[in-house]
């Protein structure tokens, strides 16, 4: 049997920090008395449920302004005139005389995810074979006289309050029915082959429908609005 050497021993428990050993052991023994402390207390509900409610509820304001409005058009009926002259006075009680291409047209809007709101409206147009855009010169009256090939002739009456260009809101989730009346300066015979209505909102940036194309129109879903036009007899 080996020989243990007890002054080898004494030596190396001399080396040990007895006062280090003590704190650690202390440390130990501290801990589950400050755990089982919390466990008794228990989690403060009334103060952490109406933070997380009020956390929530700052989350939905935000998104609520930063989300976008989505528009969605479609148009139900297209009235159009190849030579057309209108003469009217405007808000400067001066008056005035546009020449051109004449069009009338009815669409169907829908806004989703929030109202959208709008100081002004403009009008571009595309033409077959023909890279340009070109702007239309939104104009009303009531009424305006139309004359058409077959000889008739016939006076649009468009309410004021379904005229696009006359209202600012565009309600959420509710379709509604616009009307839109313009001239366009061109000398062309061919009708127009796309329009696309851009919105002016009240802090001057523009939002802009996607462009929608004319042949997709089905002439026998187009509507003739008889409540609007009348005919001279």
């Amino acid at each position: 049997m080996q020989k243990i050497k007890t002054d080898t021993i004494q030596k190396e428990i001399q080396h040990i920090n007895v006062d280090s050993l003590k704190t650690e052991i202390l440390n130990t023994s501290e801990s589950p008395i400050f755990i089982k402390t919390i466990t008794e207390q228990g989690i403060d509900w009334g103060f952490i449920i109406p933070t997380i409610i009020a956390l929530i509820s700052t989350a939905i304001v935000i998104y609520d302004r930063v989300k976008k409005s989505k528009i969605g058009a479609k148009i139900l009926s297209i009235a159009y005139s190849p030579k057309a002259t209108f003469n009217g006075m405007g808000m400067d009680q001066k008056p005035f005389t546009i020449k051109g291409q004449q069009y009338f047209f009815k669409f169907s809007i829908q806004v989703i995810q929030k109202n959208f709101f709008f100081y002004d409206v403009e009008i571009k147009v595309k033409y077959p074979k023909d890279n340009n855009q070109y702007d239309a010169k939104i104009f009303w009256s009531d009424p305006i006289t139309w004359n058409f090939d077959d000889g008739k002739t016939f006076d649009l009456r468009i309410p004021k309050n379904d005229f696009l260009w006359f209202n600012n809101t565009l309600p959420l989730n509710i379709v509604s029915f616009q009307y839109i009346s313009f001239m366009v300066e061109v000398d062309k015979t061919e009708m127009i082959e796309e329009i696309e209505i851009i919105f002016i909102k009240p802090d001057g940036k523009k939002k802009k429908i996607k462009p929608i194309k004319i042949s997709r129109i089905d002439p026998m879903k187009a509507l003739f609005d008889k409540e609007i036009w009348i005919e001279r007899k």
